[in-house]
C-alpha cells in the first residue's frame, strides 16, 4: 500500500482539499489560518475539523505548508487504497484487490482540487493586507512609497517621509507562496495609485493557470 500510495502521489497533481463548495475556504484555514478552531465552532463541522483541518493544521505547523500538505495527501491516498484493498480482498483474489487499490489511488486526485488554488488564495490575501498597509502609509505621509523605495518602506522609514509612523507591518514583508518577492509600482502602469503583483508559479508577467498573475487590481 505504501508503494501504491507513493506512486500515485508522485504522478498526481497536488491539491488543497476536497473539491466541495467550501474547499478553498477550508484549505486556506488549514494552511494559513491561526483561528481555525474559532471559525469552525458549529457542530455540523465536526468531521471537517477532525478529518481535514486538524490533521492538515498539525502537519503544516510541523513541516511547513507545502511539505505538510504533501504528507497529508500521501497518507490520504494510502488510507483509501488500503481500505479498497482490504474490502476487495475479503471477497476476491489478491490480484484483483491490488488492481482496484491502484485504480482508487489514481482516481483520488481526480476528485479534488489543486494546491495552486490555495497558493493563489494566499497571494490574494497577502496583497490585500499589503494594500491596507500602503493606505495607512499614505494617510500618514500624504503619498505612497515610490517604486524604487518598494514595499520595504513599510518597514524602514524613507528619507522623504518625516511623518512616518511605522513599521506598518510587524513582520518582514512576505514572499509570495512561490517564494518570489511581490512586485510593487507607484504609480501603477495604468494610472493606479499603486500596483502590487505576484507573478505566480513562473515568476514572470502573464501566464495561465498556476502561472497567472495575482495583483491588487483584482
Amino acid at each position: 500500500m505504501a508503494a501504491i500510495g507513493l506512486g500515485a502521489w508522485l504522478v498526481s497533481r497536488p491539491w488543497p482539499g476536497f473539491n466541495s463548495p467550501d474547499s478553498e475556504f477550508y484549505a486556506s484555514l488549514a494552511l494559513f489560518g491561526s483561528d481555525v478552531t474559532d471559525r469552525a465552532v458549529d457542530a455540523g463541522y465536526a468531521w471537517t475539523r477532525l478529518g481535514y483541518i486538524v490533521p492538515v493544521r498539525a502537519l503544516t505547523s510541523l513541516l511547513g505548508p507545502w511539505a505538510g500538505f504533501g504528507l497529508w495527501r500521501y497518507l490520504l491516498i494510502v488510507m483509501i487504497a488500503g481500505s479498497v484493498y482490504a474490502v476487495v480482498r475479503m471477497a476476491s483474489t489478491r490480484q484483483l484487490a491490488v488492481v482496484l487499490a491502484i485504480l482508487a489511488a489514481l482516481i483520488v486526485p481526480r476528485v479534488v482540487g489543486r494546491t495552486g488554488e490555495a497558493k493563489r488564495a494566499k497571494a490574494s490575501s497577502d496583497i490585500s493586507a499589503l494594500a491596507g498597509m500602503l493606505q495607512a502609509y499614505k494617510l500618514d505621509n500624504d503619498l505612497f512609497p515610490a517604486t524604487e523605495q518598494g514595499l520595504a518602506a513599510l518597514r524602514i522609514q524613507p528619507s522623504d517621509a518625516p511623518n512616518w509612523k511605522g513599521p506598518y507591518s510587524q513582520k518582514d514583508i512576505p514572499l509570495d507562496p512561490w517564494g518570489n518577492e511581490y512586485s510593487y509600482e507607484s504609480p501603477g502602469p495604468d494610472g493606479q495609485d499603486f500596483l502590487v503583483v505576484s507573478y505566480g508559479a513562473d515568476g514572470a508577467p502573464g501566464g495561465d493557470g498556476d502561472a497567472m498573475d495575482v495583483n491588487s487590481d483584482q
